[in-house]
């Protein structure tokens, strides 16, 4: 698994070749100055549960112009 910082999107590379889809359900994303998609993480039991962290740039609640860094965790199928 792999981020796309300014498209927001989540990639698979598989036995060397990148995936031609993104991975669904990746939050919004605010791709901004150096905000953008940034970390991957897999759970450590991830070959059992299939867990992936992802820490984001998303815009602050209220519709203002300030951008936060979230964490956001989700089930790989």
């Amino acid at each position: 698994l792999v981020t796309e910082k300014t498209a927001g999107t989540l990639r698979v590379i598989r036995n060397g070749r990148l995936l031609a889809a993104p991975v669904d359900g990746v939050p919004t994303v605010a791709a901004r100055g150096q905000g953008g998609l940034l970390d991957v993480a897999a759970h450590p039991d991830f070959g059992r549960n299939r867990l992936v962290y992802l820490t984001f740039s998303a815009a602050a609640a209220g519709g203002g112009s300030a951008i936060g860094t979230e964490v956001a965790r989700g089930r790989y199928d």
